[in-house]
């Protein structure tokens, strides 16, 4: 049986591959997947913005 995913949905999107190394890298570093990074770095960028 399929695992539900509660608010969630898939994207897909193109980066350059150096993008993706870094983001490989600071994964690794962080101990995250690259998803939970990527929504780390947009809710603290978002939690910036909305100063």
């Amino acid at each position: 049986m399929a695992m539900v995913k509660k608010n969630k949905k898939s994207y897909n999107f193109t980066m350059s591959t150096t993008t993706k190394q870094k983001l490989d890298e600071m994964a690794l570093t962080d101990d995250c997947s690259r998803n939970e990074l990527i929504e780390q770095l947009i809710n603290l960028e978002y939690l910036k913005r909305s100063k």
